[in-house]
């Protein structure tokens, strides 16, 4: 019986050893997490706003305190059968400690964005519907509106639902 007793233990000594280095998956279960959600985008890490040099205020927030953007120019809607370009319409700045790669999409090819500048300069000739941007901390990444209302009769309404997304490179 000594004997058994004792390779036994060996075995088992040699098995915690051998656990210890090998890749292994733990799941542990009933553990308790929460995660405060901002009162607004303007809180959050990536905030979503108003460039200043704007000259209309389009992004509001819904009742569930996500940005949206609502156009109409001086409170009549855009022309019919027009290109409209609205530059610095977007303000994306990040209140984190590390750079984030920005994509905003939008699932309206009649809605569509653009990079914008400080100090007022747009690419208006490369909008597109997916936009790609890196914001680096503490900065700010500047988007344009494009709106094609070409083909289009007075009274119609254009919509998009916008995804953006911040990914840490």
């Amino acid at each position: 019986m000594r004997k058994v007793f004792g390779l036994l233990a060996i075995m088992i000594a040699l098995t915690m050893t051998i656990g210890a280095f090998a890749p292994s998956q733990i799941d542990l279960y009933n553990r308790g997490v929460s995660a405060q959600l901002a009162s607004s985008d303007f809180d959050a890490v990536i905030s979503l706003r108003n460039d200043p040099a704007a000259p209309f205020n389009f992004v509001t927030y819904d009742g569930m305190g996500r940005a949206q953007i609502t156009v109409v120019a001086g409170g009549n809607g855009l022309n019919p059968a027009s290109e409209n370009y609205f530059d610095h319409i977007l303000d994306v700045f990040n209140q984190g400690m590390e750079p984030y790669t920005v994509t905003i999409t939008s699932s309206n090819p009649r809605i569509q964005f653009y990079q914008c500048w400080g100090g007022g300069s747009c690419s208006r000739m490369a909008h597109s519907t997916t936009y790609t941007f890196t914001v680096a901390s503490g900065n700010t990444g500047v988007a344009g509106l494009y709106v094609d209302a070409r083909g289009l009769s007075g009274g119609a309404t254009i919509t998009a639902n916008l995804t953006i997304s911040a990914v840490n490179p």
